[in-house]
């Protein structure tokens, strides 16, 4: 038995869901929203319901790209980068994209 309240866990899907490439793509975000309503419905996981933050970029990947070792990228994307260490990340677009990417990322995985 469960008990009630426990936090929901995050579940983050980024994808092309609209667009040219989302006739083909879309009903992936659909199946993560049917997997989930149907893992809630039988008690969550491990007791925590699951919450799914869905974005659709539309296929353009025009804002912002950020590269680089995988440790390195999770390391800027939580501001968890040590101040004046040298960093293999690249990041390219507008200020404004990417903190609109940083602030995605901390409401997916908060």
């Amino acid at each position: 038995m469960c008990a009630p309240g426990l936090a929901p866990v995050p579940v983050g899907q980024v994808g092309t869901f609209s667009g040219v490439l989302g006739t083909i793509t879309a009903s992936a975000r659909a199946a993560l929203s049917l997997w989930a309503t149907d893992l809630n419905a039988r008690g969550g996981l491990a007791c925590h319901p699951v919450r799914i933050y869905s974005e659709d970029d539309a296929g353009d990947a025009t804002d912002v790209t950020v590269s680089g070792p995988p440790t390195d990228v999770l390391r800027w994307a939580w501001n968890r980068a040590g101040a004046g260490e040298p960093s293999a990340v690249t990041i390219e677009g507008p200020p404004a994209a990417v903190d609109e990417l940083r602030r995605c990322i901390v409401t997916a995985t908060q």
